[in-house]
């Protein structure tokens, strides 16, 4: 998914201001220095965003607690497990945010990159990168809720009240790479669910599930073998799966949200 060299120099070791340039964004390296945040807000137009600058000056030595003040991990295994990770398994490598034009067009995303240590062998599909985007906010969250008639697992929402995009190579909470693509966040949902509709209608009647019956679930993660996990809207327990060979949909063997996020940090999930 992303493809850029691991190692680019002393003072951009993981190639963040490659890969910014290469998607037309704006990338900036852990400590960035005042000169460089200043060359980032005269090319923006506007100030680069202040969690952003905490997170590049304040994560190197106070780690991922800092990512987290309002504490939601503490009702959070999936959220803990990820934070828990940050700290342990992987180093930061810096940020990935908008273009001025992104930002013109109100589409205002800014990513936090990692990239595993030598030995971690936790992320075997992930390739040694990940990105966390920034929430959106409660609002989002709320309104991603009334529309769909749901009330989302509450690890589930704590973790998005974080991080509403968890993306890595070839695994995403949501169909989609870096940037403000539709398929990121509680704004993906429709995305999801309309890639599901496609594969029920190529079906037709060989489907085993129906688009009457897919009103009931709604799709939180795309696997990169182009299936869908959903939660049922009326029920926050068992996750169940589109599967799009068959195009039914059927439980699996993640009882919550918490037991499913612990088997993609493992790289468990599987075709």
């Amino acid at each position: 998914m992303f493809g850029w060299p691991r190692r680019r120099g002393a003072d951009d070791p993981y190639g963040i201001r490659r890969l910014a340039r290469a998607i037309e964004s704006t990338g900036l390296v852990m400590r960035a220095s005042d000169a460089e945040l200043a060359e980032a807000e005269r090319a923006l137009g506007r100030p680069v965003p202040e969690e952003v600058v905490a997170f590049l000056r304040g994560f190197p030595d106070r780690g991922a607690r800092m990512l987290d003040p309002e504490g939601h991990a503490q009702r959070s295994s999936a959220l803990r497990q990820l934070l828990m990770a940050l700290d342990g398994e992987v180093a930061p490598a810096g940020i990935v945010g908008p273009s001025a034009g992104d930002l013109a067009a109100g589409r205002n995303w800014w990513y936090l990159m990692f990239h595993a240590k030598p030995g971690t062998k936790r992320f075997p599909e992930w390739e040694g990168w990940l990105g966390l985007r920034f929430s959106q906010g409660e609002e989002g969250i709320a309104q991603a809720e009334a529309r769909y008639a749901t009330r989302l697992p509450d690890s589930y929402r704590r973790l998005l009240a974080v991080f509403d995009h968890v993306a890595h190579s070839g695994l995403h909470m949501h169909e989609g790479v870096l940037g403000p693509r539709a398929g990121a966040g509680v704004q993906g949902f429709e995305g999801e669910l309309d890639y599901i509709r496609m594969w029920l209608r190529v079906a037709g009647r060989l489907a085993e599930a129906s688009p009457e019956q897919l009103e009931a679930y709604l799709p939180f993660y795309a696997d990169p073998y182009g299936n869908e996990y959903l939660f049922a809207r009326r029920s926050r327990g068992t996750v169940f799966r589109f599967d799009h060979e068959t195009c039914g949909i059927g439980p699996t063997p993640h009882s919550d949200f918490d037991a499913f996020f612990a088997a993609l940090l493992a790289g468990r999930l599987g075709p």
